[in-house]
């Protein structure tokens, strides 16, 4: 998931499934966590529940630095339903190229074509837009099939009763948030303000964080092997 700036007061959100490129998108005027968790509801709404969300490091994603181990909404909407938000790599915007590559043809395609009287226009377009491609744009690695016909939806519905109480509050469950990192000259890696030492042997190389919040753990894998645990309470509120 990404989003990117519309001038200085519109913010774009999109979100696309790696595997079909079914794609959701809308347009907001901020982009704090409340935002972030509207758009997250309702395009999980159409695309259905996904094993894996993976995000850059953009604040409204997390939480708050001062309070590093208190999750922010996004990270607690994931835990609700059991899905595994991963971080990628900090200033790595490549470990996103699916969506980087299609907020490019957002961009050129759609935003730089047209002229829109006010929000409520833009945001109508911007979800025009997106059934346009989901029924009629095909890609070569579906066979030539258009992202409607290939996607699959999972996970369970989301009611509107659902819905509206989780933009209320979200009950914290337990669950994994991973992150992808390299490590410093040291062998530590940084997420959010803390830095974690992982392995001296271990310099500049990409490690993979996952904190499991039942155990109260955070494990550190190295070429999908298990290289360090480490004690990691968050707080369950």
């Amino acid at each position: 998931m990404l989003f990117r700036s519309i001038g200085n007061r519109f913010y774009a959100f999109n979100i696309i499934d790696c595997l079909s490129n079914y794609y959701c998108t809308d347009v907001y005027p901020g982009k704090n966590d409340d935002y972030v968790i509207d758009f997250i509801i309702g395009a999980w709404s159409v695309m259905g529940i996904p094993l894996y969300l993976q995000v850059d490091n953009e604040l409204s994603f997390k939480g708050s630095n001062r309070h590093p181990r208190t999750f922010g909404k996004l990270i607690k909407l994931c835990l609700y339903f059991g899905v595994e938000i991963v971080f990628v790599p900090e200033s790595e915007p490549w470990r996103q190229g699916v969506i980087e590559s299609f907020n490019n043809v957002y961009d050129k395609v759609f935003f730089r074509k047209q002229t829109f009287k006010d929000f409520d226009h833009l945001r109508k377009e911007a979800k025009v837009f997106g059934r346009f491609h989901n029924k009629n744009h095909r890609y070569t690695k579906i066979r030539g099939d258009t992202p409607e016909n290939a996607h699959k939806r999972t996970g369970i519905k989301i009611s509107q009763k659902l819905a509206k109480s989780l933009k209320r509050q979200i009950p914290f469950k337990n669950g994994k948030v991973s992150f992808m990192r390299l490590t410093n000259a040291k062998g530590e890696v940084r997420f959010f303000t803390e830095w974690f030492l992982v392995d001296t042997r271990l310099v500049h190389e990409y490690v993979k964080g996952t904190i499991f919040t039942k155990s109260n753990q955070l494990k550190f894998y190295y070429c999908n092997k298990l290289v360090k645990v480490l004690p990691y309470i968050t707080n369950k509120y």
